[in-house]
């Protein structure tokens, strides 16, 4: 750390007083106060007076400040507990570094490659050093030197890929010969240095940087090389075209591509083929009429808008009228308008004719009159359908002719009748009519009667312009937005549009102009509508009357499909003024009664849903919501899981509108049947509306009983849910330790150190759970608590397991059951005596008892499914997978696996996702004529332990070396049987090295395994 004034450096004193001033800076404009101080400065070992000591840093860093400039001490600020360092942006080399790397990573996505190398070059220069390197040995600095170190390899990352786009390719290369060395596994960069080498000429040292990243992944992780480092080295061994002009397929910016465009209309080939063969046929003298039809926002005005334009490139004239929204129009003003604009182009002969036989239609109007304001009287005289239709064809003439009639559900009778009557005489003139008719929803046109008496016609051309297709949405993002989107975002978007493509342009510009969308976002991050796309909406539902916009908005509270009868609850109406007040909204589109199910509306689409209850004034929503809740309470005992579900997230949404003791209720009453369910996500998600409620609630004895078992709860799905690792989890627990030792003798206390015990056990830390689980089985011997007796015994035979006592294990687990009483089903993710069937399985297996194994995790299977405990079967059949793989039983484990990696994805406990993987890949991989599945195997190791799991870390392993042995990789598995032996003697996990197939395998020359057993001899 350097701090300098006037061009010089300021001596800032010794470690510790340098870390008081580190402290502050990384906190600036920030007050730090003096406990924190101390205990960052010396971690747990502080003075005797450690405030004294920080008192007298800080007075000396003020002289030294003062000393650089007068005014420096001035910004070392004293505040009510502790003190405040203000230090301006430019004044902070790692303000700057920080703007400047924003602003060349910004370039970047602009394709701006020049400013981008100046910005990220400057904000490289800025570094002395590693980061905050005097202060490597406290712990406060650790957090620092991660952000830092990310933020320079992003931005040394970013400047050799403007680097690259500019043509510097050898020229980088010593550069990313460093970079490498410095941040080994970051793949961008490696494959910034294979483009850079093969575009350099030096394509095998490109192919052989390959090989060296792929030994440091194995190495350092045990995975192999993602997908796009695989891609980039199949694209230089077969020297691809590509590399020399996209070489950026590892690239930071935003990929721009040019995607040729037709009107801007993507997705409608086939409509637009249909549009132009009428266009071409028109000139001839035979004149057609076509409806586009559509839901609002498909395109029909912008395929309109494209046939005229293919329609003046072959020499049409046009007139286009929209029907507004709204404002009030004198009858037949549509048909003034096009008038208007048929005289302008009109031959003259042909205004005279029209003149002399409707004087009273066109008696002011004429090619010298073009521009006149139009007299409004002149729409009243427009009377007779048969002669506007005659002045028309009259004024085409012989000159080919387009009219688009926008939105012509809008248009009064009088207008539709003389469209009617001119459609019979289009056959005698070059005239095109295209009409726009806006529908209410699927193949269901507004004002269904007048549409089939004006539109229905055999020579009518209709075209129902549909949502678009996934890859339709995939280009009109980059239509609009020149982004070749991720697939997983395209995905996203089209299920968030429904592929309107209105919304979906709309939402790409939002996206890209917020800076959230680019070549690799993979998610909608923004849950609103775009303005324009809700502004559409609104206009829509503007027309409605009050009450009927009042129904629809508290309907929406309920979901895109509303339940009649319970919306008719809520509102307190009958079941026929409900459909009085819902009519309104169902003829103009906005609601859809359900064919399948009368009682029921369906929203035509997400976005009206959002409006509509969006537009409710916060308190009448609130009033809603408490209602909502109070009818689904009064049908919760016989109602569905997901109206239990409802029925709490409406309580947790009603506000003050409902009392909270009701609301409690209710998420309680949903916590019960969703931990009943294992539904891991609901359970979080009602744990935090849970305790949010209960702060809500009076000061008692009930109230603290309530927050610790939410706590409790919510510290065993997070568990699940993150990782027994995470500091989630890790902070839930602690809140339910505070609060359950508060409450001794309850069993609250008890449940919180059986959580602690699994996830020690989890991470592998099995002597230090052992220890908490000696002091559960002492307090079951006290005072006989089942939950204390269950998950210590759970916690011994595990311990005694894994350090390679399995009879000893089995006598725990039949102690276990022998003495301890059924645990009461309060949190099913905690019931240790069933998760204990597992433990005697993987016991019996090590002793090599495989049919005694598979019939102990059966028994725990079928007791876990007798208590809807979905948590503990998903454990045991992963228990039951186990003992088959150190049984070496390969015939039907990958079947099984794949099976119950469909269940837990399902419900979401990742935590034994990977495990799953792992036996599946080492299944197929071992059976005869097996695929080589050790990618598969590595890449469920890596998930297995992405949360901080390290339990069967050993045992995976084995089976990864098994699958590179039979493989033919020795050396990949001698290297995995010495990573797991390691890793054991770390852990005290050796229960696995019983299993003696695979060290004699390794250690033969060329051993094989064939169906379990290794052949083949040394030589």
């Amino acid at each position: 750390m350097v701090v300098r004034a006037d061009g010089r450096d300021l001596a800032v004193g010794g470690i510790k007083q340098r870390a008081v001033l580190a402290i502050l800076l990384l906190n600036a404009g920030s007050g730090v106060d003096l406990d924190t101080l101390v205990d960052l400065v010396w971690d747990d070992t502080p003075p005797a007076k450690p405030i004294s000591s920080v008192r007298a840093y800080v007075a000396n860093l003020r002289r030294t400040l003062a000393d650089g400039d007068p005014t420096g001490a001035r910004a070392l600020v004293t505040d009510a507990t502790g003190y405040r360092l203000d230090v301006a942006p430019d004044e902070l080399d790692i303000a700057t570094f920080e703007r400047l790397t924003t602003e060349g990573r910004q370039a970047l996505t602009v394709g701006d490659a020049t400013r981008a190398e100046e910005s990220l070059r400057v904000a490289l220069d800025l570094w002395r050093g590693p980061a905050l390197f005097d202060f490597r040995d406290h712990r406060f600095a650790d957090a620092a030197v991660h952000r830092f170190s990310a933020l320079r390899t992003m931005a040394a990352e970013g400047l050799y890929e403007a680097g690259l786009q500019l043509g510097r390719d050898a020229e980088l290369i010593p550069g990313l010969e460093e970079q490498v060395r410095i941040d080994p596994l970051h793949e961008r960069l490696w494959g910034q240095l294979m483009v850079a080498l093969y575009r350099s000429g030096r394509r095998a040292e490109a192919l052989a940087t390959y090989q060296r990243a792929r030994t440091v992944l194995d190495d350092e992780l045990g995975v192999a090389p993602g997908a796009a480092l695989e891609h980039l080295r199949r694209e230089i061994t077969r020297e691809s075209a590509e590399l020399d002009y996209a070489p950026l397929r590892l690239e930071l910016r935003t990929a721009v591509v040019d995607t040729p465009r037709n009107h801007r209309i993507v997705g409608r080939d086939r409509e637009l083929s249909v549009l132009a063969e009428l266009v071409a046929t028109t000139p001839r003298g035979h004149g057609a009429m076509t409806v586009i039809r559509g839901d609002s926002g498909t395109g029909k005005s912008s395929m309109a808008a494209a046939v005229v334009d293919d329609a003046l490139e072959q020499g049409f004239v046009f007139a286009w009228s929209t029907q507004t929204d709204g404002v009030r129009e004198p009858p037949m003003w549509t048909w003034v308008h096009i008038v208007d604009r048929l005289v302008e182009y009109a031959d003259p002969d042909d205004v005279a004719r029209a003149r002399v036989f409707a004087p009273e239609i066109l008696s002011t109007r004429g090619p010298a009159s073009v521009g006149a304001t139009t007299d409004p009287t002149v729409g009243s005289r427009f009377e007779d359908a048969e002669k506007i239709a005659t002045v028309i064809v009259t004024l085409v003439g012989a000159t080919p002719t387009v009219l688009v009639l926008d939105d012509l559900h809008r248009a009064d009778r009088p207008t539709r009748e003389v469209l009617e009557v001119l459609s019979h005489r289009l056959r005698e003139v070059p005239l095109l009519v295209v009409v726009t008719w806006q529908d209410a929803g699927p193949d269901r046109p507004l004002r269904p009667r007048a549409f089939d008496r004006l539109l229905s016609r055999s020579d009518t051309v209709t075209i129902r312009l549909g949502p678009l297709a996934p890859d339709a949405v995939g280009e009109l993002v980059t239509v609009e937005t020149r982004v070749r989107a991720h697939p997983d975002l395209v995905a996203a978007i089209h299920e968030r549009t429904g592929g309107n493509p209105f919304h979906t342009r709309e939402l790409a510009r939002l996206l890209h102009t917020g800076g959230h969308l680019d070549a690799d976002t993979r998610r909608i991050d923004i849950d609103v509508p775009p303005d324009a796309v809700a502004g559409v909406v609104r206009r829509r539902l503007a027309g409605l009357s009050r009450r009927t916009r009042d129904a629809l908005g508290i309907g929406a509270l309920l979901g895109v499909v509303v339940e009649s009868a319970l919306l008719a609850e809520v509102l307190d109406l009958s079941d026929s003024e409900l459909r009085e007040r819902l009519g309104p909204a169902c003829r103009i589109g906005i609601l859809t009664p359900s064919a399948q199910a009368p009682q029921r509306y369906w929203f035509t689409h997400a976005v009206i849903r959002h409006v509509s209850a969006d537009d409710l004034p916060v308190d009448r929503r609130e009033w809603g919501h408490a209602r909502i809740a109070g009818a689904y309470a009064a049908r919760a005992d016989v109602g569905a899981y997901d109206q239990t579900i409802a029925a709490a997230d409406h309580a947790w949404r009603a506000g003050e509108q409902l009392q909270p003791e009701v609301a409690a209720g209710l998420i309680d009453r949903a916590l019960q049947h969703s931990v009943t369910r294992a539904e891991y996500q609901d359970i979080a998600d009602l744990t935090e509306h849970a305790l949010d409620m209960a702060q809500r609630l009076p000061r008692s004895d009930s109230r603290l009983e309530r927050e610790a078992r939410h706590w409790m709860q919510r510290a065993s799905v997070l568990a699940v849910l993150e990782g027994h690792t995470s500091t989630e989890a890790a902070e839930a627990l602690a809140r339910a330790f505070e609060v359950g030792s508060a409450m001794s003798p309850t069993s609250l206390f008890t449940s919180a150190v059986a959580l602690r015990c699994a996830m020690l056990v989890g991470t592998a830390a099995h002597r230090e759970a052992a220890a908490l689980g000696e002091g559960l089985i002492a307090k079951f011997d006290a005072d006989g608590d089942p939950a204390a007796g269950a998950a210590g015994y759970y916690v011994r035979a595990v311990a005694e397991l894994m350090r390679g006592e399995p009879a000893a294990a089995i006598a725990t687990v039949d102690r276990l059951h022998a003495r301890v009483p059924a645990v009461p089903a309060r949190d099913n993710l905690l019931l240790f005596d069933v998760r204990a069937f597992g433990v005697a399985a993987l016991a019996h297996a090590t002793l090599g008892d495989a049919a005694t194994g598979r019939a102990m995790a059966h028994n725990g299977i079928a007791l876990a499914r007798s208590r809807s405990n979905a948590f503990a079967e998903a454990i045991i059949s992963v228990n039951a997978l186990q003992v088959n793989a150190f049984c070496g039983v390969v015939a039907g484990t990958a079947a099984e696996a794949e099976q119950l990696i469909e269940t837990l994805n399902r419900a979401g406990a990742k935590d034994l996702l990977g495990s799953t993987q792992i036996i599946a890949e080492w299944a197929r991989g071992m059976a005869v004529g097996g695929p080589d599945t050790t990618v598969g195997v590595r890449d469920g190791i890596a998930l297995h332990t992405s949360g901080g799991m390290r339990i069967f870390a050993p045992f995976y392993l084995r089976l990864l070396a098994e699958v590179e042995n039979v493989h033919g990789h020795l050396d990949d598995a001698r290297a995995s049987i010495h990573r797991a032996e390691l890793m054991a003697r770390t852990t005290g996990e050796i229960a696995w090295e019983k299993r003696p197939s695979v060290n004699r395998g390794l250690r033969s020359t060329d051993g094989r395994v064939v169906d379990g057993h290794f052949s083949g001899n040394a030589g």
